[in-house]
């Protein structure tokens, strides 16, 4: 039976934790890059040896699940030596350990040269995939508007922020972590409102070309005056690629492609390669 579960670790350990999963690992080389950005972030500080981190896995791959394309959920190995002057940086005393990086409000309209620094809070709550995705998405910051009439959303439309203005109109009254995360996603690049459907509004359907019966959420993009209604899924690859139309996201693109070679446990490529350099030249150029 002993031999057994040393063998059992011993593969945990090759292969890799959280190989084939929805958790990012993370390390001391990529972690700034992924966790200190405007993503809210929850990371298992962990050692693969440890038999409370072990119980905790499967409710952590399932919490991964549900914020796939919402927050970063990510795993740093501390066992592992590169990993552990990180650890240290944030006094992980015990495994696991499960902090949630909140980032700094980013105020769009103002200059601001101070340093900003993302908040850190120890997670003491049910090791549970239910409590952990309620902790993580109650603290997403939110950058998306409501509004409840046209006329309102119209006026905010109209008005030039130097960013391109999106609406979702949605069958739902409370914003959703999904949309959250997309007003985190393009920030700086595309300012974000939702405007909630329900039978008083026969107008909101006529003007966007709404089928209430089969379209339970639509995006629409307000450019040179008028409203373009995204016609694929609302999936965040369909929209990105919907957007790229009217905004530059192509820093946005690069760096969910980042993140998803670390899932895949793939070495990313390094930011600024000779593509996006003969981009920037032809840009320049113009």
């Amino acid at each position: 039976m002993k031999f057994t579960l040393l063998l059992a670790l011993g593969s945990l350990v090759s292969a890799g934790f959280y190989d084939k999963s929805p958790v990012m690992e993370l390390d001391a080389t990529n972690f700034d890059s992924v966790v200190l950005t405007n993503d809210t972030s929850i990371v298992e500080f962990y050692a693969p040896w440890c038999g409370h981190c072990r119980n905790l896995q499967p409710e952590y791959v399932k919490t991964g699940k549900h914020l796939q394309d919402i927050a970063v959920v990510g795993a740093v190995d501390c066992d592992k030596a590169k990993n552990k002057p990180l650890c240290s940086k944030y006094r992980v005393e015990g495994f696991p350990t499960l902090v949630v990086f909140r980032p700094p409000k980013v105020n769009l309209d103002k200059a601001n040269d101070k340093k900003y620094i993302h908040a850190t809070e120890v997670y003491l709550g049910p090791r549970k995939a239910k409590a952990m995705v309620e902790f993580v998405t109650n603290r997403m910051k939110n950058y998306t508007k409501r509004f409840a009439t046209l006329t309102k959303l119209f006026e905010w439309a109209q008005v030039d922020s130097g960013r391109v203005k999106c609406v979702v109109l949605t069958q739902k009254d409370r914003l959703t972590p999904f949309l959250k995360s997309l007003a985190v996603d393009f920030l700086g690049a595309v300012d974000f409102s939702y405007l909630p459907l329900n039978k008083n509004k026969e107008e909101v359907y006529e003007v966007f070309e709404i089928d209430p019966d089969h379209e339970k959420a639509v995006l629409a993009v307000y450019h040179d005056g008028k409203w373009t209604k995204h016609t694929g899924d609302m999936s965040k690859s369909s929209i990105t690629e919907f957007i790229s139309q009217y905004a530059d996201v192509e820093s946005i693109v690069e760096h969910r492609e980042y993140k998803r070679a670390i899932l895949k446990g793939e070495k990313p490529k390094k930011k600024g390669g000779k593509k996006q350099r003969k981009h920037k030249q032809a840009r320049d150029e113009l």
